[in-house]
């Protein structure tokens, strides 16, 4: 996740749709500018390869503080894994 805006974003905490344990590396907080990564892992099950695909949603939201006022900020991304034709 990158901060485009012009204040810090602390307290910064992603919850995933599938994914319970994300590990963002201990990064809670973003200056003006700064980035980073966060990584899970979530292995496909039968029902999953049934389906023909699996959609998931992350979402990571953060306190910014401009002007003494307290700022929700929230952002969203999704993966999507489709089936492909068999070998």
């Amino acid at each position: 996740m990158v901060n485009t805006g012009n204040e810090n974003v602390n307290g910064i905490t992603v919850e995933d749709s599938l994914v319970k344990d994300v590990d963002c590396s201990g990064a809670t907080s973003l200056g003006p500018g700064e980035k980073f990564n966060c990584t899970a892992s979530y292995t496909v099950t039968a029902l999953d390869v049934k389906r023909k695909g699996v959609v998931n949603k992350a979402t990571a939201i953060g306190l910014g503080n401009p002007s003494g006022i307290a700022v929700i900020i929230k952002t969203t991304a999704s993966a999507k894994w489709i089936a492909g034709p068999k070998p």
